[in-house]
């Protein structure tokens, strides 16, 4: 029987996203089976697949480049996967291009097959503030009467009116880093640092 040269390890989530057929050959923790003889669910780099396969030569290449961004394993098909970010891809030889729009997707074994691709990131939704529904609803209301007043009292009443009515309810809208920047003049971002940093302080006091 050929002696298998292992790859470096996998974790189980790894292994199972593979989707691996069944006579894979499978080592874990030197005992050596298929995968469909191991359900993999052990925490830890503890699983390894041959060292020609694919998955260990993505692995391998992350291990080797901890700076850059990990590809993950490609394993084959007729069109980029949908994840794809549209950057580099990596090649079985080790390569890596920029440009994988003159290759195919599909695997066939040659040095040029794409092994591991880049998944796209989705930019983080911003969080919004949450108000009273009560302020709002002050709010609402004190527009809707200050419209009223303008159609009997001209622009220029409105405006002065709508600015001195409203400032008290949006001051308790604002929130806490708000009022602050506004108060200090800095920014909503130096004053969410500052109290951040403030209540980290108490909380070890």
């Amino acid at each position: 029987m050929t002696e298998i040269s292992w790859g470096p390890g996998l974790t189980g989530e790894q292994m199972r996203a593979l989707d691996l057929p069944g006579d894979t050959p499978v080592q874990f923790e030197g005992a050596h089976a298929t995968a469909r003889d191991w359900s993999f669910g052990f925490q830890g780099q503890r699983y390894h697949l041959p060292a020609d396969h694919f998955a260990s030569k993505v692995q391998q290449w992350n291990n080797d480049h901890p700076d850059a961004v990990p590809f993950v394993p490609w394993a084959g098909g007729d069109d980029a996967p949908s994840d794809w970010d549209g950057g580099e891809v990596l090649y079985r030889c080790g390569d890596v291009d920029g440009d994988a729009r003159v290759t195919g997707w599909e695997h066939d074994p040659h040095d040029y097959d794409i092994i591991g691709y880049r998944p796209r990131t989705e930019a983080p939704t911003a969080s919004l503030p949450t108000y009273d529904p009560a302020l709002v609803e002050r709010m609402v209301a004190l527009i809707r009467d200050l419209r009223a007043d303008h159609i009997k009292h001209g622009a220029h009443d409105y405006v002065q009116d709508f600015v001195s009515r409203t400032k008290a309810i949006a001051d308790e809208l604002a929130t806490p880093a708000e009022r602050m920047a506004s108060d200090i003049g800095i920014t909503v971002k130096q004053a969410q640092r500052a109290l951040a940093w403030a209540a980290a302080g108490s909380a070890e006091a």
